[in-house]
Protein backbone atom coordinates (compact mmCIF):
# COMPACT_ATOMS: atom_id res chain seq x y z
CA UNK A 1 0.00 0.00 0.00
CA UNK A 2 1.23 3.38 -0.90
CA UNK A 3 2.80 5.49 1.95
CA UNK A 4 1.41 8.94 3.03
CA UNK A 5 -2.71 8.01 1.66
CA UNK A 6 -4.58 10.14 3.21
CA UNK A 7 -7.75 8.49 5.41
CA UNK A 8 -9.80 6.67 3.07
CA UNK A 9 -12.79 7.73 5.01
CA UNK A 10 -11.66 11.72 4.51
CA UNK A 11 -11.05 11.10 0.40
CA UNK A 12 -14.73 9.09 0.65
CA UNK A 13 -16.17 11.75 2.26
CA UNK A 14 -14.49 14.98 -0.06
CA UNK A 15 -15.99 12.52 -3.35
CA UNK A 16 -19.18 13.07 -1.80
CA UNK A 17 -18.99 16.64 -1.01
CA UNK A 18 -17.49 17.34 -4.36
CA UNK A 19 -20.27 15.30 -6.22
CA UNK A 20 -23.08 17.45 -4.29
CA UNK A 21 -21.24 20.90 -4.72
CA UNK A 22 -21.59 20.84 -0.62
CA UNK A 23 -21.58 19.08 3.02
CA UNK A 24 -25.11 18.83 3.82
CA UNK A 25 -26.09 16.41 0.90
CA UNK A 26 -23.03 14.22 1.83
CA UNK A 27 -23.35 14.18 4.67
CA UNK A 28 -27.28 12.98 4.61
CA UNK A 29 -25.53 10.39 2.17
CA UNK A 30 -23.04 8.83 4.30
CA UNK A 31 -24.86 9.59 7.55
CA UNK A 32 -22.79 12.33 9.27
CA UNK A 33 -23.57 15.28 10.71
CA UNK A 34 -22.30 18.47 8.61
CA UNK A 35 -19.60 19.61 11.58
CA UNK A 36 -18.62 15.80 10.53
CA UNK A 37 -17.76 16.25 7.14
CA UNK A 38 -16.32 20.19 7.30
CA UNK A 39 -13.77 18.63 9.72
CA UNK A 40 -12.83 15.63 8.00
CA UNK A 41 -12.56 17.83 4.96
CA UNK A 42 -10.20 20.44 6.74
CA UNK A 43 -8.19 17.22 7.94
CA UNK A 44 -7.78 16.69 4.45
CA UNK A 45 -6.85 20.07 3.23
CA UNK A 46 -4.04 20.46 6.42
CA UNK A 47 -2.53 16.94 5.19
CA UNK A 48 -2.45 17.85 1.67
CA UNK A 49 -1.51 21.38 2.04
CA UNK A 50 -3.78 22.68 -0.55
CA UNK A 51 -7.14 23.70 -0.46
CA UNK A 52 -10.31 21.55 -1.75
CA UNK A 53 -13.11 23.67 -1.84
CA UNK A 54 -14.37 27.35 -2.30
CA UNK A 55 -17.51 28.68 -1.02
CA UNK A 56 -20.00 30.02 -3.73
CA UNK A 57 -23.19 31.10 -2.17
CA UNK A 58 -24.74 28.38 -0.36
CA UNK A 59 -22.43 25.94 -2.92
CA UNK A 60 -18.82 24.66 -1.94
CA UNK A 61 -17.27 24.13 -5.40
CA UNK A 62 -13.97 22.58 -6.29
CA UNK A 63 -10.95 24.55 -6.42
CA UNK A 64 -8.75 23.43 -9.07
CA UNK A 65 -6.33 20.76 -6.59
CA UNK A 66 -9.96 19.95 -5.48
CA UNK A 67 -10.94 19.21 -9.33
CA UNK A 68 -7.66 17.46 -10.30
CA UNK A 69 -8.04 14.97 -6.52
CA UNK A 70 -12.34 14.36 -7.68
CA UNK A 71 -11.02 13.35 -11.01
CA UNK A 72 -8.58 11.10 -9.53
CA UNK A 73 -11.09 9.31 -7.09
CA UNK A 74 -13.93 8.62 -9.38
CA UNK A 75 -11.35 6.97 -11.69
CA UNK A 76 -10.30 5.10 -8.27
CA UNK A 77 -13.86 4.62 -7.53
CA UNK A 78 -14.66 3.70 -10.73
CA UNK A 79 -12.10 0.70 -10.71
CA UNK A 80 -13.16 -0.22 -7.45
CA UNK A 81 -16.93 -0.72 -8.34
CA UNK A 82 -15.86 -2.37 -11.90
CA UNK A 83 -13.85 -5.25 -10.10
CA UNK A 84 -16.24 -5.58 -7.06
CA UNK A 85 -19.28 -5.97 -10.25
CA UNK A 86 -16.94 -8.43 -11.85
CA UNK A 87 -16.17 -10.79 -8.65
CA UNK A 88 -20.36 -10.34 -7.63
CA UNK A 89 -21.09 -10.97 -11.51
CA UNK A 90 -22.35 -14.07 -13.31
CA UNK A 91 -21.29 -14.91 -16.87
CA UNK A 92 -23.81 -12.91 -18.20
CA UNK A 93 -23.11 -9.13 -19.02
CA UNK A 94 -25.51 -7.03 -16.94
CA UNK A 95 -27.93 -4.08 -18.93
CA UNK A 96 -28.60 -0.73 -17.52
CA UNK A 97 -31.73 1.30 -19.58
CA UNK A 98 -31.13 4.99 -19.31
CA UNK A 99 -33.17 7.88 -20.71
CA UNK A 100 -32.16 11.10 -21.92
CA UNK A 101 -33.53 13.76 -23.93
CA UNK A 102 -32.11 13.74 -27.24
CA UNK A 103 -29.74 17.24 -27.16
CA UNK A 104 -28.11 15.65 -24.06
CA UNK A 105 -27.96 11.74 -26.10
CA UNK A 106 -26.34 13.30 -28.69
CA UNK A 107 -23.19 15.14 -26.51
CA UNK A 108 -23.34 11.05 -24.37
CA UNK A 109 -23.35 8.54 -28.18
CA UNK A 110 -19.89 9.66 -28.44
CA UNK A 111 -18.11 8.71 -24.81
CA UNK A 112 -20.05 5.47 -24.43
CA UNK A 113 -16.89 3.77 -26.30
CA UNK A 114 -15.05 5.05 -23.35
CA UNK A 115 -17.64 2.86 -20.96
CA UNK A 116 -17.82 0.14 -22.97
CA UNK A 117 -13.94 -0.11 -22.89
CA UNK A 118 -14.01 0.75 -19.08
CA UNK A 119 -16.52 -1.71 -18.00
CA UNK A 120 -16.98 -4.23 -21.20
CA UNK A 121 -19.40 -6.33 -18.77
CA UNK A 122 -22.35 -3.54 -18.49
CA UNK A 123 -24.20 -2.93 -21.47
CA UNK A 124 -25.70 0.51 -21.87
CA UNK A 125 -29.72 0.91 -23.31
CA UNK A 126 -29.97 4.43 -23.81
CA UNK A 127 -33.32 5.63 -25.32
CA UNK A 128 -33.47 9.37 -26.16
CA UNK A 129 -37.19 10.64 -25.52
CA UNK A 130 -38.23 14.81 -25.07
CA UNK A 131 -41.73 12.65 -22.79
CA UNK A 132 -40.78 12.40 -18.80
CA UNK A 133 -40.19 8.99 -18.01
CA UNK A 134 -42.89 7.08 -15.57
CA UNK A 135 -40.71 4.70 -13.27
CA UNK A 136 -43.18 3.47 -12.38
CA UNK A 137 -44.44 1.66 -15.37
CA UNK A 138 -41.46 2.30 -17.84
CA UNK A 139 -38.21 -0.18 -17.51
CA UNK A 140 -35.30 2.76 -17.17
CA UNK A 141 -33.08 2.39 -14.31
CA UNK A 142 -31.76 6.34 -14.56
CA UNK A 143 -33.11 9.14 -16.65
CA UNK A 144 -31.58 11.96 -17.63
CA UNK A 145 -33.37 15.45 -17.37
CA UNK A 146 -33.49 18.63 -18.44
CA UNK A 147 -34.89 21.35 -16.19
CA UNK A 148 -35.08 22.68 -12.36
CA UNK A 149 -34.38 19.98 -10.50
CA UNK A 150 -37.12 19.43 -8.82
CA UNK A 151 -39.70 16.37 -9.76
CA UNK A 152 -41.77 15.05 -6.52
CA UNK A 153 -40.73 11.80 -5.73
CA UNK A 154 -37.10 11.82 -7.82
CA UNK A 155 -33.68 12.52 -6.39
CA UNK A 156 -32.12 15.11 -9.07
CA UNK A 157 -28.14 15.26 -9.33
CA UNK A 158 -27.28 17.87 -11.45
CA UNK A 159 -24.77 17.17 -13.92
CA UNK A 160 -21.80 19.83 -13.52
CA UNK A 161 -21.78 21.14 -17.22
CA UNK A 162 -21.48 25.11 -16.50
CA UNK A 163 -21.18 26.34 -19.59
CA UNK A 164 -24.87 26.34 -20.76
CA UNK A 165 -25.63 28.93 -23.26
CA UNK A 166 -27.87 29.33 -26.64
CA UNK A 167 -26.23 30.08 -29.69
CA UNK A 168 -27.34 30.98 -32.38
CA UNK A 169 -25.60 28.30 -35.06
CA UNK A 170 -26.15 27.62 -38.99
CA UNK A 171 -24.42 26.10 -41.82
CA UNK A 172 -21.41 28.00 -43.12
CA UNK A 173 -23.12 27.72 -46.83
CA UNK A 174 -25.83 29.11 -45.43
CA UNK A 175 -27.78 31.06 -47.51
CA UNK A 176 -24.72 30.78 -50.09
CA UNK A 177 -22.44 32.46 -47.54
CA UNK A 178 -24.41 35.46 -47.00
CA UNK A 179 -24.86 34.76 -42.96
CA UNK A 180 -26.53 37.48 -41.23
CA UNK A 181 -24.78 40.06 -39.52
CA UNK A 182 -27.49 41.96 -37.38
CA UNK A 183 -30.49 41.33 -35.42
CA UNK A 184 -33.00 42.50 -38.21
CA UNK A 185 -31.35 40.33 -40.32
CA UNK A 186 -31.25 37.40 -38.51
CA UNK A 187 -35.00 38.04 -38.07
CA UNK A 188 -35.16 37.87 -41.81
CA UNK A 189 -33.60 34.45 -42.14
CA UNK A 190 -35.35 30.73 -41.80
CA UNK A 191 -35.41 30.42 -38.05
CA UNK A 192 -34.98 26.49 -37.11
CA UNK A 193 -37.76 25.53 -34.33
CA UNK A 194 -37.51 22.92 -30.91
CA UNK A 195 -39.56 23.14 -27.84
CA UNK A 196 -35.76 23.72 -26.17
CA UNK A 197 -35.49 26.45 -28.29
CA UNK A 198 -36.54 30.00 -27.14
CA UNK A 199 -36.49 32.18 -29.72
CA UNK A 200 -38.55 34.44 -28.17
CA UNK A 201 -36.48 34.96 -25.48
CA UNK A 202 -33.24 35.19 -27.09
CA UNK A 203 -34.61 38.02 -29.04
CA UNK A 204 -36.03 39.74 -26.09
CA UNK A 205 -32.20 39.57 -24.51
CA UNK A 206 -31.44 40.92 -27.91
CA UNK A 207 -33.20 44.37 -27.36
CA UNK A 208 -35.66 43.09 -29.89
CA UNK A 209 -39.52 43.08 -29.23
CA UNK A 210 -40.97 39.56 -31.16
CA UNK A 211 -44.45 38.66 -32.06
CA UNK A 212 -45.50 35.66 -30.22
CA UNK A 213 -44.90 33.46 -33.23
CA UNK A 214 -41.38 33.79 -35.30
CA UNK A 215 -41.97 31.67 -38.61
CA UNK A 216 -39.62 28.95 -39.93
CA UNK A 217 -39.73 24.70 -39.93
CA UNK A 218 -40.52 22.88 -36.46
CA UNK A 219 -39.38 19.73 -34.92
CA UNK A 220 -39.89 17.44 -32.39
CA UNK A 221 -36.54 15.94 -32.18
CA UNK A 222 -33.20 17.47 -31.42
CA UNK A 223 -31.21 15.31 -34.23
CA UNK A 224 -34.09 16.51 -36.98
CA UNK A 225 -33.33 20.15 -36.16
CA UNK A 226 -29.77 19.79 -35.98
CA UNK A 227 -29.83 18.05 -39.53
CA UNK A 228 -31.56 20.81 -40.58
CA UNK A 229 -28.90 23.37 -39.46
CA UNK A 230 -26.14 21.22 -41.18
CA UNK A 231 -27.85 20.98 -44.50
CA UNK A 232 -27.98 24.35 -44.35
CA UNK A 233 -31.91 24.64 -44.32
CA UNK A 234 -31.54 27.85 -41.53
CA UNK A 235 -30.57 29.30 -38.29
CA UNK A 236 -30.97 27.41 -34.90
CA UNK A 237 -30.58 27.89 -31.27
CA UNK A 238 -28.27 25.46 -30.06
CA UNK A 239 -26.70 24.31 -26.72
CA UNK A 240 -23.35 25.17 -26.32
CA UNK A 241 -22.00 22.15 -24.95
CA UNK A 242 -23.91 19.80 -27.49
CA UNK A 243 -22.47 21.39 -30.74
CA UNK A 244 -18.97 21.41 -29.48
CA UNK A 245 -17.62 19.10 -31.84
CA UNK A 246 -19.85 20.82 -35.09
CA UNK A 247 -18.22 24.10 -33.94
CA UNK A 248 -14.73 22.94 -33.93
CA UNK A 249 -14.84 20.99 -36.99
CA UNK A 250 -16.62 24.10 -38.90
CA UNK A 251 -19.63 22.41 -40.03
CA UNK A 252 -21.31 25.00 -37.57
CA UNK A 253 -20.91 28.56 -37.18
CA UNK A 254 -22.22 31.42 -34.38
CA UNK A 255 -23.75 33.94 -36.02
CA UNK A 256 -23.94 37.26 -34.54
CA UNK A 257 -20.66 36.46 -32.41
CA UNK A 258 -21.04 40.31 -30.65
CA UNK A 259 -24.46 39.52 -29.75
CA UNK A 260 -24.20 38.15 -25.69
CA UNK A 261 -25.21 34.44 -25.34
CA UNK A 262 -28.13 33.88 -23.93
CA UNK A 263 -27.46 32.03 -20.44
CA UNK A 264 -29.68 28.84 -19.93
CA UNK A 265 -31.72 29.28 -16.14
CA UNK A 266 -32.15 25.27 -16.12
CA UNK A 267 -29.56 22.60 -16.02
CA UNK A 268 -28.87 18.60 -17.07
CA UNK A 269 -29.86 16.04 -14.07
CA UNK A 270 -29.68 12.57 -13.56
CA UNK A 271 -33.13 11.23 -11.51
CA UNK A 272 -34.39 8.46 -10.21
CA UNK A 273 -36.96 7.30 -7.14
CA UNK A 274 -36.13 8.77 -4.02
CA UNK A 275 -37.28 5.02 -2.61
CA UNK A 276 -35.49 3.06 -4.66
CA UNK A 277 -31.69 2.08 -3.65
CA UNK A 278 -29.21 2.81 -6.65
CA UNK A 279 -28.00 -0.35 -7.54
CA UNK A 280 -23.97 -0.98 -8.39
CA UNK A 281 -24.14 -1.30 -11.66
CA UNK A 282 -26.30 2.64 -11.86
CA UNK A 283 -23.95 3.93 -9.39
CA UNK A 284 -20.93 3.06 -11.85
CA UNK A 285 -22.21 5.00 -14.80
CA UNK A 286 -23.64 8.31 -12.56
CA UNK A 287 -19.93 8.34 -11.56
CA UNK A 288 -18.55 7.87 -14.98
CA UNK A 289 -21.02 10.15 -16.17
CA UNK A 290 -20.11 12.69 -13.38
CA UNK A 291 -16.69 12.07 -14.44
CA UNK A 292 -17.42 13.00 -18.13
CA UNK A 293 -19.48 15.75 -17.26
CA UNK A 294 -16.59 17.39 -15.29
CA UNK A 295 -13.74 16.61 -17.93
CA UNK A 296 -16.04 18.38 -20.88
CA UNK A 297 -16.49 21.48 -18.86
CA UNK A 298 -12.99 21.60 -18.26
CA UNK A 299 -11.97 20.95 -21.13
CA UNK A 300 -13.71 23.84 -22.58
CA UNK A 301 -13.09 25.90 -20.10
CA UNK A 302 -8.96 25.44 -20.92
CA UNK A 303 -7.48 28.10 -23.79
Amino acid sequence: MPDHLPSLKALRIFEAAGRHHGYSRAAEELFLTHSAVSHQIKALEAELGTKLFRRAGHSMLLTEDGQRLYLAMNEALALIAKGVAEVRADDRPQTLNVSAPPSLAIWLVPRLADFRQRHPRLEINLSGAIALVDFSHDDVDLALRFGQGVWPGLRADRLPLDDLVYLAVCSPAYRHGRLPRTVGELRKCTLIHHPFMPWAEWFRSAGSNVEPSIPGPHFNEYPLAMQAALSGQGVMLANSIMISAELASGQLVRVLQDQPALRQSSAYYIVFPENRTLSSKARVFCDWLLEQAHQSTVAKSSP
